[in-house]
């Protein structure tokens, strides 16, 4: 078949108006077309359709190259929405969108990875808030992310680690407020008794200097004086 189709072919080449090797030839063209449609080989069949003249082939092969081209880019987007890649996920989507706007509800896809997305962002923020140690921030975003969707990657387990480690910290800093509290207690009872020890020595200094002087210590002149007095009385 393939020999006879060249042969062919070099007729038409000398004498394009002869209609037996016209006739044998898009006989064949079909048969060729066909069997590409088979392999997959759309862009193939789709030349022979064209050798053969037959619109309703030539529209058939291309409907059926541009469904498979549709299926091999959705496979591809879904490839990417399993590792979560939404970006080149959704721009698969805006791009069919573009050429088979008819095909699939685009718009609704393309706003599902939008969310999906936006939620993977979240994901991550809340889980260098919560190495970073701030586990509050952490539960804040972990709490949108399970609003929106309650069964999102490990959402839950991480909450719970945010949560725990939040109530961890509370204790700590309550344990630490308390601890600051009976250390400034003792410190100022420590205050008071050495404030206490300080005024007694200093009354013990005072009775020492102050002291009033003993008889022994006054003066004679004042003892006669004094005897004096009594004499007169």
């Amino acid at each position: 078949p393939i020999e006879q189709f060249n042969t062919c072919k070099r007729i038409l080449e000398i004498d394009p108006r002869q209609s037996l090797a016209l006739k044998i030839q898009s006989k064949l063209a079909i048969e060729f077309g066909k069997e590409a449609l088979d392999k997959g080989d759309f862009a193939a069949a789709l030349k022979m359709f064209k050798i053969s003249g037959d619109k309703n082939l030539i529209h058939q092969a291309r409907e059926l190259a541009r469904q498979h081209e549709l299926d091999q880019q959705i496979n591809k987007a879904n490839r990417y929405k399993e590792v979560g890649d939404w970006e080149n996920t959704i721009r698969i989507y805006k791009q069919l969108s573009d050429k088979y706007p008819e095909k699939r509800p685009w718009q609704e896809w393309i706003e599902q990875a939008e969310q999906q997305q936006a939620r993977e962002e979240l994901y991550k923020q809340a889980e260098q808030k919560l190495e970073a140690g701030h586990p509050d921030q952490a539960a804040r975003i972990l709490g949108r992310i399970i609003a929106e969707d309650p069964h999102y990657k490990q959402a839950q387990k991480l909450m719970k680690q945010a949560l725990s480690h939040s109530d961890l910290r509370k204790q700590k800093t309550v344990s630490g407020v308390q601890r600051a509290s009976v250390f400034s207690k003792k410190k100022i009872m420590f205050g008071l008794g050495i404030i206490s020890v300080l005024f007694l020595v200093f009354i013990v200094i005072w009775k020492i200097v102050v002291k009033p002087p003993t008889r022994r210590q006054l003066p004679r002149s004042l003892f006669r004086q004094h005897s004096d007095h009594t004499a007169c009385w």
